[in-house]
């Protein structure tokens, strides 16, 4: 089974944490940090261990409204 989390998914309304990891350029344990903080939206909980975010949330939050995605990774 290989994992599907380490390439970013464009296409996807939804973003793990490891794609907020690559576009906000933190690590993964930072994101972790964020949500403890309160400086991340709330998730979308999929499951009691898988949870994402809209992306549009994560661009609003973070002021890269606007930006081309391109500009995101």
């Amino acid at each position: 089974m290989s994992r599907t989390d380490t390439q970013p998914n464009h296409d996807s309304p939804l973003l793990s944490p490891a794609d907020v990891a690559r576009i906000l350029r933190v690590c993964k344990r930072t994101v972790q940090r964020y949500i403890a903080s309160g400086v991340l939206p709330p998730p979308i909980r999929l499951s009691p261990q898988i949870y994402r975010w809209p992306r549009k949330a994560i661009e609003e939050a973070f002021g890269l409204a606007g930006k081309k995605s391109a500009d995101l990774e």
